[in-house]
């Protein structure tokens, strides 16, 4: 029994790791991964900088409800946008929005107007769909284009190393904002104590988790749409040569 199971995970490892040489397949994996840290590094420290940046934890639900309600809707906005101008463009210009709107979240001040605010994160919420929309619509010429140069057809394996993808990139933003609050002396409140003020350290790390971070990740998500569209047009150029 053990011997099977050894053999069933070693071949979805070897499965795996070959699809992974596939430089498409590649590039779309590394795509979904870094634009969704972008986008759960902002859902995930949105409660805490709300509470503890902005200073206005009453209005956290609203905030909550506007990004994830504009974050949905810009699904279809980005749809259309993409059957006009391409899915590798429309990847890049809104990763350049989501770049620019993660660094306004970084200048909110404390106690700043709440319309304000919830402008502020309205706007950011439009391109945040982009890192989940267009790497999912990619998808699936990915898994064409491998089974035409395989002669292979994995459809359930390429959905499963992408899926896992995404699992990852939950996974690490969990891992690196309580890695990098309990760095800067985040406190969690006792229950049935009076909650003390954070230190300054902690709401520096908030605004660098939500603006900063998310930016950050924003530009890379940039760099490999401009690497994924060089690739593609490199190998139909190569293609259109030889035939």
């Amino acid at each position: 029994v053990f011997g099977r199971v050894f053999l069933w995970l070693w071949t979805l490892f070897t499965t795996a790791l070959s699809l992974l040489r596939f430089i498409p397949f590649l590039l779309i994996v590394m795509i979904n991964i870094i634009s969704l840290l972008a986008y759960y590094s902002f859902g995930s420290n949105l409660y805490l900088w709300m509470k503890y940046v902005v200073e206005q934890e009453e209005y956290t639900n609203w905030a909550m409800l506007l990004t994830q309600s504009i974050a949905i809707m810009s699904f279809a906005l980005w749809a259309i946008i993409a059957r006009y101008i391409g899915k590798d463009a429309t990847l890049f210009f809104g990763s350049i929005l989501n770049a620019a709107g993660s660094l306004a979240l970084y200048y909110v001040e404390p106690r700043e107007e709440i319309w304000l605010v919830l402008l502020v994160l309205g706007l950011n919420a439009v391109p945040g769909g982009v890192g989940i929309l267009i790497p999912n619509a990619m998808l699936p010429d990915v898994i064409a284009w491998n089974a035409q140069e395989s002669g292979l057809k994995r459809e359930a394996m390429c959905y499963s190393v992408f899926l896992v993808s995404s699992k990852c990139s939950t996974a690490l933003v969990a891992a690196l904002s309580s890695f990098a609050l309990g760095f800067a002396g985040y406190e969690q409140p006792e229950r049935g104590k009076p909650e003390e003020d954070q230190p300054e350290s902690v709401v520096w790390c908030l605004r660098f988790l939500i603006g900063l971070l998310p930016m950050c990740f924003a530009l890379a998500t940039v760099l490999l749409s401009v690497l994924n569209w060089l690739y593609r047009t490199k190998i139909a150029k190569h293609s259109f040569d030889h035939s």
